[in-house]
């Protein structure tokens, strides 16, 4: 069922006058009232006041509601008498909001549930379970920012313990909120939360909040004023919204966007503003809600995996997930999967990020990381970096540049860790400029753009493409083969692809070597594939693999499949007819068109869970800086 959106009522700017009613008492008096930013007024009487808000009468004899504190001084004074929990507006930028219960025009019914109540009868639940196997995507606009962020000087921390716990950014709004949370030996034992909005355009603070609560920004709004706030306190699963406007905060009463029924981990996740109206929120549970952001009331919903962080493209419009070893893309205003395909195996934590120039789409799950071309569905990348366990989001400094757990910068073409920005408290990559945020004890922090790799960075790399030791596979070195994965019939044909490939490398085959390439073939199995437009088929699958193994552990791997997620046929052709066909056998054909990498790093220790390797080819330390000139770090090799 789809949710039909109630029709918003806007209030033109009144010109404004003054009316004098020697019989009416004030509370009868027709007046101007204004907001607290005196872009909205209407002229309507006084009706009644009660639970923080004020009921008026407009002079077509329409009734509005509005919390006392987003009235203006004038208009506060006139009342009197304060509350402090501001109604929720319809529209977070005019405040007023009608109050009668009248019928929808559009749909003839009465609008969705008042403001703190959440209707989830009108929201749409959507199966992806009844979606099929399909991958015919058109390009996406390119994400590159449209203007040239300036490093911005932070506060100081205003209390030892205090840390910078948080930091979100808008590109659109061109503004970041950076959320400091001190709970650790405070003052009357109150928890406090502190939330600077940096302005990236101009490179100045543009407000900073103080209260005591215990909340953290998790997205900042198009109009770059409203921060949505997650309760960062254990067991408390609420959301609230700040309005913040220099040392003042407006926050709207608690907000609970998920169902009761769901019984456990409703704690949110993730959050991002497709656009003014729409909000997209991602609970620990896996259930994604996407939300009328004016009327706080849900639009649609769905499952994914738990673990899975998902990501929202540059134009807001399609939503990367992954669901039972699946990846696929949504449609966040049709409401509708619009690609899903097998991933090569069972992800375990599996966190996305689209590329600036939206073209590629990565995965980093754990030990894994895989790069898909986001037209064609094709798997570009799939290797285990020696030594790293990931468990945060991938930032892409650049379409060929991937940082991983905040700091290690992978270089993808020879899949190769480059190198480690040391000390960066909260990270974020918007548009190919990647952000650090530092707040260092007894002096200003900063939030810097940067463009990585810096000069320095790129150096290394090139001098290190020649050195003999740092790399455990690379032209001239020796390896091991092992086909015996492939069924005898097709042995030679796969190693005499394979050896064709290592001696365009001049890599000699030494069967004491300490690395073993390593072909093998998985399957069949069984399992049904839907193209869009044509059905679902039955098709018997195999999967090719190829695999570097040192001292008993893969340090990097490829992987196909016989049966393609996108099938060009031929005049004449029948879909069903090539897919039994293809269904017959593995595509050998894998090995001839699989491109080895052409450096492997040697490992430097085992991995393991919560510990991560320093091994790259250099390092810098991100330090606050107030200058917007310099926009590449310091490093050494």
């Amino acid at each position: 069922m789809s949710c039909k959106q109630p029709l918003l009522k806007f209030f033109s700017v009144f010109s404004f006058i003054i009316l004098f009613v020697s019989s009416a008492t004030a509370a009868d008096e027709v007046r101007t009232w204004s907001d607290a930013t005196g872009r909205f007024k209407i002229e309507a009487k006084f009706v009644s006041q009660a639970d923080g808000k004020v009921k008026l009468e407009q002079t077509n004899g329409k009734t509005v509601e509005i919390g006392v504190k987003q009235l203006s001084e004038a208009d506060q004074k006139f009342l009197k008498e304060l509350e402090s929990n501001p109604f929720k507006a319809a529209d977070p930028k005019n405040p007023f909001m009608e109050a009668d219960s009248e019928k929808d025009t559009k749909s003839g019914e009465s609008p969705s549930a008042a403001p703190g109540k959440i209707d989830w009868s009108r929201s749409e639940e959507i199966d992806l379970d009844s979606y099929g196997d399909g991958w015919d995507v058109a390009a996406l606009p390119e994400g590159d920012l449209d203007f040239v962020p300036k490093t911005i000087k932070l506060p100081n921390r205003t209390e030892f313990f205090e840390g910078m716990k948080s930091l979100a950014i808008s590109r659109v709004a061109r503004k970041a909120a950076v959320g400091y949370l001190w709970t650790f030996s405070t003052k009357n034992n109150l928890p406090r939360t502190r939330v600077v909005l940096c302005d990236l355009e101009t490179g100045r603070v543009s407000g900073e909040v103080m209260e005591n609560v215990e909340a953290l920004p998790v997205t900042v709004h198009p109009d770059g004023r409203q921060v949505l706030m997650r309760s960062a306190k254990r067991n408390e699963i609420g959301l609230e919204i700040w309005t913040i406007q220099g040392k003042r905060a407006t926050r709207d009463s608690s907000w609970h966007p998920f169902k009761e029924e769901w019984s456990r981990d409703k704690e949110l996740q993730w959050a991002r503003f497709a656009d003014e109206k729409t909000l997209i929120l991602k609970h620990k549970n896996g259930w994604v809600t996407i939300w009328d952001f004016e009327t706080r009331q849900p639009v649609c919903e769905f499952q994914i995996d738990g673990g899975c962080l998902p990501a929202l493209s540059a134009d807001g419009t399609t939503l990367a997930f992954y669901k039972g070893q699946r990846i696929g893309l949504f449609d966040v205003h049709t409401h509708e999967v619009i690609a899903m395909q097998k991933a090569p195996r069972k992800l375990n934590w599996p966190n996305l990020a689209f590329s600036p120039s939206q073209k590629r789409l990565a995965c980093v799950a754990f030990q894994d990381i895989l790069i898909w071309e986001i037209e064609t569905g094709e798997l570009y990348l799939d290797f285990k970096p020696a030594g790293l366990v990931i468990n945060t989001a991938p930032r892409f400094a650049d379409d060929d540049f991937l940082l991983v757990g905040n700091r290690y910068l992978i270089e993808l073409e020879n899949m190769i860790k480059l190198w480690d920005y040391e000390g960066g408290e909260q990270v974020r990559a918007v548009g190919g400029t990647t952000f650090f945020a530092v707040s260092p004890q007894n002096r200003p922090g900063a939030l810097m753009p940067t463009l990585i790799p810096h000069e320095g960075a790129m150096n290394a790399l090139n001098s290190a493409l020649n050195e003999p030791d740092l790399f455990v596979f690379r032209s001239g070195s020796k390896v091991k083969l092992d086909v015996a994965g492939i069924n005898g019939s097709h042995r030679a044909e796969v190693e005499a692809s394979i050896r064709a490939k290592l001696a365009e490398m001049d890599i000699e085959i030494d069967n004491n070597a300490a690395v073993t390439v390593k072909a093998s073939v998985s399957g069949p199995k069984s399992e049904e594939m839907n193209y869009i437009s044509s059905g679902t088929y039955t098709v018997q699958i195999y999967r090719t693999n190829l695999e570097l193994i040192y001292e008993g552990a893969a340090i990097w791997q490829s992987s196909g499949t016989n049966i393609p997620h996108f099938v060009s046929l031929n005049r004449g052709e029948n879909l069903g007819d090539v897919l039994r066909e293809k269904s017959k056998q593995p595509a050998y054909g894998f090995y001839k068109k699989v491109v080895l990498p052409k450096f492997v790093q040697k490992p430097l220790g085992g991995s393991q869970p919560g510990k991560t390797s320093g091994q790259t080819i250099g390092v810098s330390k991100v330090v606050p800086t107030t200058s917007s000139s310099g926009r590449t770090p310091r490093g050494s090799r």
